[in-house]
């Protein structure tokens, strides 16, 4: 689900930013104004295709990532917002667990402490 409305982004020309936070990676996905709607569309559409996952115990094909972070977010460790802004869209993943955090700052690609706004 996340390669295919990567796919559906780039197709748009949406670019994405991952910034790292103290307890926060807040991605925030971007287009040209006539392509703002279908960003936040597909984001929608994300976000409905995730709910569908956790809702779906074990019944799911996830790989390991994805089912470690179906289970930080049933588990209340991993938390994930996401809002309708002007550009487009952004998603805010926050944790209290500083290994969650640092789990999700690998995974976007981030090296963590070194990148964290205050």
């Amino acid at each position: 689900d996340m390669a295919m409305c990567e796919d559906e982004l780039k197709v748009m020309g949406a670019t994405v930013q991952a910034v790292a936070l103290k307890n926060v990676v807040m991605f925030v996905y971007t287009a040209d104004a006539s392509k703002v709607q279908g960003v936040q569309s597909a984001m929608a559409h994300r976000g409905q295709r995730m709910n569908t996952m956790l809702a779906s115990t074990d019944k799911a094909t996830l790989c390991p990532e994805c089912k470690a972070m179906r289970g930080a977010i049933a588990s209340g460790k991993l938390n994930r917002e996401q809002v309708n802004i002007e550009g487009g869209c952004l998603t805010l993943m926050t944790s209290s667990d500083p290994a969650m955090v640092a789990k999700i700052q690998s995974m976007a690609g981030l090296k963590g402490s070194a990148l964290t706004k205050s």
